[in-house]
């Protein structure tokens, strides 16, 4: 835990949390006649401190997405990023009406809160 004097580095960063909505797509399932079906997202709020990314966080964007609005999130909740091994889908995040993909997460300062990049959706 990061510490100074006491004084927790995630409770002092989580005294400036606004509630942001969290979309995540549910698995989805075959049908009894084997067709893939998709199924529908769940919706919930989380506290979370959204900041516009540095030029060096920038960098750690997938190519082809840096021209897009960009943004970190430091938040005690884990969200989910894309994998094509689990077939997991990417968490979504509205920020000020705008909705935003979450492209990378790091567990930061001996796990008490996790940094997030988050990419504009498209469209």
């Amino acid at each position: 835990m990061a510490t100074f004097n006491n004084f927790s580095l995630a409770r002092a960063m989580m005294g400036l949390a606004k509630s942001v909505t969290v979309k995540r797509a549910l698995a989805g399932a075959y049908d009894r006649a084997g067709r893939w079906q998709e199924q529908e997202c769940t919706s919930f709020l989380i506290d979370a401190v959204v900041q516009p990314l540095n030029g060096k966080e920038l960098q750690l964007v997938e190519e082809g997405a840096r021209t897009r609005n960009t943004l970190k999130m430091y938040s005690k909740t884990k969200l989910n990023v894309a994998s094509p091994t689990t077939q997991i889908q990417a968490d979504h995040v509205m920020v000020k009406g705008s909705e935003f993909r979450v492209t990378r997460m790091e567990d930061r300062s001996d796990g008490e809160f996790y940094k997030t990049i988050l990419v504009e959706v498209e469209g």
